[in-house]
């Protein structure tokens, strides 16, 4: 029996990321520290990727007001991946508020500089001054041994697995951050690249080694960004790919604006059975923003129907 369990490399063909002031964010204390430190000193920031870690990133910089942040996404949105396109505007528009200049539909193509970085080059020639640049273009499953040994996989979602974590070969086993993230229509939840998730799995791939016995339990996930005093999140299923409906995808509907006391809340349902399969939440304070995600979270678990959402 094999065991397949993925790593997720910063996904960057940049250039240059030896220079002083380049950085890849990642989680490790003297490596931030060497950031902060960094950042101190710095007039120009540029900040390479608008998901949850940029964002985030930009938004804890703009409280210094002698930087001058900019945000550098290639997709249309920041965030596109985790929210809707309504509520990413509203997120874009906070942090300009806040004073992050935001390129969109752009994508670093080399960082300038001869003894420390100065500048970096967009495509369509576009180059913006630097004292610091932060890669923070987000993770994807390593599946080359897979592809190598003839495994089924997604070329964004991972390597195929069922809910006893088995790939297209019956010996061989995936889980963590290779394993692609499937929605199960029955559940209404979905599986995310996060620690608790990746545990549940490898004990799920350890209790099926010889033999089916256990099949992996579906959690819904659950997302938040805080942008000054106003939180937005994420539970469930917001966005469907083809890799995690498979062929039945279900249509779709999204309740706007549904309003539980001072909080927006929008619910995405199935619209032949009223099945809730996610929601976004925005509003303040933080802990009621929580709350209210961790009530729809269990009321997707226990796939109460739309209609039957208590969300005042």
């Amino acid at each position: 029996m094999i065991l397949a369990i993925g790593s997720s490399p910063v996904a960057s063909l940049l250039k240059g990321t030896e220079l002083p002031g380049v950085f890849v964010l990642k989680k490790e204390l003297p490596y931030l520290k060497s950031l902060k430190e960094h950042l101190a000193r710095a007039r120009n920031v540029v900040i390479v990727g608008g998901g949850l870690n940029g964002v985030e990133l930009a938004a804890a910089c703009s409280a210094n007001h002698q930087l001058h942040i900019t945000l550098v996404e290639q997709l249309p949105r920041c965030l596109s991946g985790v929210f809707n396109d309504d509520t990413c505007i509203l997120i874009e528009e906070k942090l300009r508020r806040k004073g992050v200049a935001i390129i969109t539909r752009a994508a670093a193509e080399e960082l300038e500089g001869c003894h420390r970085v100065e500048g970096v080059r967009l495509t369509g020639g576009r180059t913006l001054p630097a004292d610091v640049v932060v890669l923070a273009t987000g993770i994807v499953p390593n599946t080359l041994l897979a592809r190598q040994a003839g495994l089924a996989t997604d070329e964004n979602a991972g390597i195929l697995v069922d809910e006893y974590m088995q790939t297209s070969a019956t010996d061989v086993f995936a889980i963590g951050d290779c394993a692609a993230q499937k929605f199960l229509a029955s559940t209404g939840g979905s599986l995310t690249r996060q620690a608790g998730p990746a545990g549940h799995e490898a004990r799920v791939a350890a209790a099926n080694l010889f033999g089916l016995k256990r099949a992996r339990e579906i959690t819904v996930k659950k997302i938040s960004v805080a942008i000054g005093d106003l939180v937005f999140g994420s539970v469930g299923l917001i966005k469907i790919s083809l890799a995690e409906t498979g062929t039945g995808m279900p249509t779709t509907a999204l309740a706007h604006d549904v309003i539980a006391k001072d909080l927006a809340v929008k619910v995405v349902y199935v619209r032949e059975t009223g099945a809730t399969l996610g929601a976004e939440v925005y509003g303040k304070p933080l802990i009621r923003v929580r709350e209210t995600m961790n009530n729809l979270a269990s009321a997707i678990e226990r796939q109460t129907p739309f209609a039957g959402l208590a969300l005042a």
